[in-house]
């Protein structure tokens, strides 16, 4: 993220629009946490995936860390990041997901990754024009390498 200011979102208001990108998609080690919530299509938000810079034997598994772009290029470019979008309407749920994040609305500063409202880029038809997305705000010493074309199932050998 070059000159991109986040602005976290306050509280644990539902219901909202949710785009995730990696280890909360349908078929990877997180989704159950959706399990609740409707899927409602799939797009684009405008960004660059690093994997952890903590290898994946260490940790046992690996994920992706979302970092904003100013300017998004083509798909697939490195600038757009693949998301399925949910409605999450249960204050539980976003409760569990902020935790899984490592995000508290209270102390943005002190979180991980912050929730943000972003653009989405493409998405279905009738799709709305902006998600919330969780975009990591911590050390950039965690973020490895950059995941070319933008899609954590290509990386992470995890799918439906």
């Amino acid at each position: 993220m070059t000159g991109t200011l986040l602005v976290p979102v306050a509280g644990r208001r539902t219901p909202l629009l949710l785009a995730v990108y990696g280890t909360l998609r349908r078929g990877c080690r997180n989704a159950g946490v959706l399990a609740g919530c409707r899927h409602l299509g799939d797009g684009e938000v405008a960004g660059t995936l690093h994997e952890v810079s903590v290898p994946r034997e260490q940790l046992g598994y690996g994920y992706p860390l979302l970092v904003l772009d100013d300017a998004p290029g083509p798909a697939g470019a490195g600038g757009r990041v693949r998301v399925e979008v949910y409605g999450v309407d249960d204050p539980a749920t976003l409760l569990a997901l902020d935790e899984l994040e490592d995000y508290d609305p209270d102390d943005p500063s002190g979180s991980e990754y912050v929730r943000v409202v972003v653009p989405l880029l493409s998405g279905w038809p009738g799709a709305p024009e902006q998600v919330q997305v969780y975009v990591h705000a911590g050390e950039p010493s965690r973020r490895g390498p950059v995941l070319p074309g933008g899609d954590w199932y290509l990386h992470a050998g995890e799918r439906a």
